[in-house]
């Protein structure tokens, strides 16, 4: 079993089905780069267009890779289309 992770471990996939952790991550990312911008605009003076900004990034960027891990784990699971599905 050298392929497979220790039993204590989760594996990569079980962040998908965890939706708390999900949760957690999407609302922190947006949190993180709001906050950032709104630090920007404390500094510039221009409150609220940069927190908006990095709130916004912060939420698409985020929700982009976790669309990208997800589509990246269903095609490792999905059989080529060229080859016919292997009989037992």
């Amino acid at each position: 079993m050298t392929g497979s992770p220790p039993p204590d471990r989760p594996s990569r996939s079980e962040f998908f089905h965890d939706p708390l952790q999900l949760g957690v991550t999407i609302v922190g990312t947006t949190a993180v780069f709001g906050g950032a911008g709104w630090w920007l605009d404390s500094l510039l003076h221009t409150f609220p267009i940069l927190m908006a900004i990095g709130a916004a990034l912060g939420l698409f960027g985020i929700l982009y890779l976790t669309y990208q891990r997800l589509r990246t784990e269903n095609d490792a699971k999905r059989p080529p289309e060229n080859h016919p599905p292997e009989e037992v």
